[in-house]
């Protein structure tokens, strides 16, 4: 426990603020992990529905579903090592792939174009720009 201004504050692993977990080493895998929990259920979804839905549709619910997830503070958990960001970047781009009907090992490059616009940017472009890797 820890007093301030008299109030007594318990030290504790993580905190949840604002949609972010913030562990008190600020090496967000929690948050990591719980992300890819949520995308690993909408993958199997995907999955299922990538057949039956136009491209149009499928580009808008990865827009609403995916990459507003993975953009939402990525200022700040992309700041963390690599090796925490390749569990979700591999993770992104199955999701890609499933979406747009692609082999396993089709360019990541024309994954993104296809999906993103130019203005946006991705969690792996952001972990470099960075990280400075």
């Amino acid at each position: 426990m820890t007093e301030v201004c008299h109030f007594k504050i318990a030290n504790v692993d993580y905190c949840k603020c604002l949609g972010l977990n913030i562990d008190q080493d600020l090496k967000w895998t929690i948050h990591i992990d719980q992300l890819c929990g949520k995308l690993q259920k909408l993958a199997g979804i995907f999955y299922r529905i990538s057949s039956k839905l136009s491209q149009t549709c499928l580009k808008a619910i990865y827009l609403a579903f995916v990459h507003s997830h993975l953009l939402y503070g990525v200022e700040l958990y992309a700041n963390t090592g690599i090796t925490h960001l390749s569990k979700l970047i591999t993770l992104s781009n199955k999701i890609l792939r499933i979406l747009q009907n692609k082999a396993y090992n089709a360019p990541v490059k024309e994954l993104y174009t296809l999906y993103i616009h130019v203005a946006h940017t991705t969690v792996a472009q952001t972990a470099v720009a960075l990280t400075g890797s």
